[in-house]
């Protein structure tokens, strides 16, 4: 590594982001590496707000056995209830916007934050039985989420049925002759759906954040572990690998609980990471970026050399493509500047300037971006990550790249990277 960075150095001298891992007690896990954003549902609107973060009330979903089914409307209209239950009663939904999309959607059944996190399951699913890279949960393939009671699932069937005695001659489509009009009068984002009017029990419906993907589940605890809140994280990309039954995809989503005497947030589905949360907490060699489009991740990683010359090394990778390019900073002085460079596929070994030319992607500076919208140079490793970071030119300069073609990026990369999450 450090021949890479000294090479990076010379040039710069020359030229001038199914199942994720989460925790379970029974297991030894560390919940933290499931998500980082844990308080976001603890928080409250005018936090969130100073945060960057839209705040939605739906109303209240009506439990009219306790037993909640959280999933696709429309993928899995059989999907089980959560093992664990809550007490019959309605319970306010509050969706979380950021950068465009559903970020969070939370069911609160009482003020107070968890003492601690598990992963929710479906009646026979044990958490012990999860291997690194897996986690229990629910597949989304229309790009919605729902929170209901079990209940509802009948009369969702009871519905689809009365369209179809109307239209006898064609097939049912739920989300076009049922759910559309609900989800059209809020701009398609979101719906209070009450399949049959006049019924008690309705569902909670809204968009998956990142769309069709994967999404588990977690319930907070009190600390004599009763049920407190159940909350879900939609922030991953690729989570990895499903097991059984359900498909790996994108995602997460989760639901809160509360009893009487519990500490309790909400039912709470994260859909994509609310970028601007917690950046602070986080520090910069730890630090993961995505672009605009979702098209490309920028993950920091540490030195490892307090003798080296740069200030902060990372991977920038096309997603969905091979290409990964490797990136240096360097400090710069007169002007003070964090200098950045990006690199494809350099020769191993020693290498002519040449060489090192033909490799380079791109460079220039490296600013970052705080909560606040003050922008300076990106600060070294050790410095809290920057919410978002600027690389001025970076598209341009990758179309005109070697990783840039037919097998490698087709796309071009936003200039601005938001901050996505903490890596462990």
């Amino acid at each position: 590594m450090r021949n890479r960075i000294m090479r990076a150095a010379r040039l710069l001298f020359c030229a001038a982001a199914a199942h994720v891992p989460v925790s379970a007690s029974a297991a030894g896990w560390d919940i933290g590496k499931a998500s980082s954003n844990f308080e976001l549902v603890a928080l409250g609107d005018a936090e969130l707000s100073g945060r960057s973060i839209g705040v939605i009330h739906m109303g209240n979903v009506e439990l009219t056995s306790g037993r909640i089914v959280a999933g696709d409307p429309l993928a899995r209209p059989d999907r089980p209830a959560l093992a664990r239950t809550v007490a019959p009663g309605e319970y306010p939904v509050t969706l979380y916007q950021a950068f465009g999309r559903i970020a969070a959607a939370s069911m609160r059944f009482a003020e107070g934050k968890p003492d601690r996190w598990e992963l929710a399951v479906l009646p026979g699913q044990d958490p012990a039985t999860l291997k690194d890279g897996e986690i229990f949960g629910y597949p989304v393939d229309a790009g919605l989420g729902c929170y209901m009671d079990a209940d509802t699932l009948d009369l969702i069937g009871e519905r689809e049925a009365q369209v179809q005695a109307q239209k006898a001659d064609s097939d049912v489509n739920y989300y076009d002759d049922v759910l559309a009009s609900d989800l059209d009068a809020s701009t398609g984002i979101y719906a209070l759906h009450r399949p049959v009017a006049g019924r008690r029990g309705n569902v909670a419906v809204f968009w998956s954040g990142w769309g069709d993907g994967f999404y588990p589940v977690f319930w907070g605890l009190d600390r004599h572990g009763r049920a407190g809140a159940a909350d879900g994280f939609q922030r991953c990309r690729e989570c990895g690998r499903a097991q059984g039954a359900e498909a790996a995809m994108r995602g997460r989503t989760g639901i809160m609980t509360r009893r009487t005497g519990v500490a309790a947030i909400a039912a709470a589905a994260f859909f994509v990471v609310p970028a601007s949360t917690f950046a602070a907490a986080c520090k910069q060699e730890q630090a993961v970026y995505v672009d605009r489009d979702g098209a490309y991740e920028l993950r920091f990683a540490p030195l490892n050399s307090p003798s080296a010359a740069a200030s902060n090394q990372f991977k920038f990778s096309a997603l969905k493509t091979p290409v990964v390019m490797e990136g240096y900073v360097m400090p710069s002085e007169d002007p003070v500047r964090a200098i950045g460079i990006l690199m494809f596929n350099c020769p191993e070994g020693d290498a002519t300037g040449a060489d090192l030319n033909a490799c380079t992607v791109w460079q220039g500076a490296v600013y970052g971006m705080d909560a606040e919208g003050e922008m300076d140079n990106l600060q070294p490793e050790g410095a809290a990550a920057a919410e978002k970071l600027v690389l001025p030119g970076l598209g341009p300069a990758i179309r005109e790249s070697s990783a840039w073609g037919e097998g490698k990026a087709v796309v071009a990369p936003w200039d601005v990277l938001t901050f996505k999450e903490c890596a462990t």
